[in-house]
């Protein structure tokens, strides 16, 4: 009896001594290798990451009230505001001038663009804020613009050209039909930046955005539908493209119509063919036309 008594009691403290082992060889080990690097570095990431993300916020409350400060109303019958000024695309182009985020703002008449707005930077990165805002008139009829209780620009019109797209099918009934169109012809057409650079040797093409950054349904009862396009450099929009369904003697048929957005020598083409063209922009002053530059110092 008392050997098997010793037995039994060898066992189990064995077992005993090796649970022991175990939870202490967990231990150890818990405690010499560090916590995960990864989930380290995301834990420093977040305050960054808010930091950013309030910076930008800020910045885009900046140059959009920039561009509420526009006071534009439309002056042929009476005196028409225009509706708030519309953010339709954010870019920036830091192979220019431009060292921070832009934007492209349209102000619209009856439902259809009338002022197209591009906001950005000329400073550098340490230096104040210092802002261009370079307007362009795209209504038909006279518009008068004030900022901060001054006026400062009254073009008589945009004296923007349109005209059929060449060949082009009739608009289709429905809306979703319209844009497949729209981004179809769209895409017949090219625009190229000329002599941007002061020895004017440089020729650059334009990218299209496959998308409009702005669509429309327009009071006019002539104008049934409407997409706003834009080329580019990188993403900076330096022509911009209007395409309407308008009603036709046989029912609705597409036009077009360019608008500059930069100031240097453009040119555009529809299947290879220059349907329109644009010397470099010398008088950037002048309130009587319909192209407008404006430098601002935010307060």
């Amino acid at each position: 009896m008392r050997g098997r008594s010793s037995t039994r009691l060898q066992r189990w403290l064995g077992t005993v001594g090796r649970r022991l082992g175990s939870l202490l060889s967990a231990v150890l080990l818990l405690g010499w290798f560090p916590p995960s690097p990864v989930s380290a570095a995301e834990t420093s990431a977040t305050v960054p990451k808010q930091e950013a993300s309030q910076d930008k916020a800020a910045w885009r409350e900046l140059v959009d009230r920039q561009a509420a400060a526009y006071r534009i109303v439309a002056v042929q019958d009476g005196r028409h505001p225009l509706g708030p000024p519309k953010p339709v695309l954010r870019w920036a182009n830091p192979t220019r001038i431009t060292h921070f985020e832009s934007c492209t703002y349209l102000w619209t008449f009856r439902g259809q663009p009338a002022v197209v707005a591009c906001i950005f930077s000329v400073h550098a990165p340490g230096d104040p804020p210092q802002f261009c805002h370079a307007l362009q008139s795209i209504l038909r009829e006279p518009i008068e613009v004030e900022r901060e209780g001054r006026r400062i620009w009254h073009p008589a019109s945009s004296k923007i050209e349109f005209a059929p797209v060449p060949a082009a099918p009739r608009a289709e009934p429905s809306a979703a039909a319209r844009l497949r169109q729209m981004k179809g012809l769209a895409a017949q057409f090219s625009a190229t930046l000329i002599k941007w650079r002061e020895d004017g040797s440089d020729r650059e093409e334009l990218r299209l955005l496959p998308q409009p950054i702005y669509r429309y349904e327009s009071e006019d009862p002539e104008v049934q539908d409407g997409g706003v396009f834009a080329f580019v450099q990188g993403t900076d929009p330096e022509v911009v493209l209007l395409l309407e369904a308008v009603r036709r003697e046989g029912g609705l048929v597409w036009i077009y119509g360019f608008v500059r957005r930069t100031s240097g020598v453009l040119e555009a083409r529809h299947r290879g063919k220059l349907v329109w063209s644009m010397p470099s922009s010398s008088n950037r002053t002048d309130p009587t036309q319909p192209e407008i530059y404006v430098d601002v110092l935010p307060r």
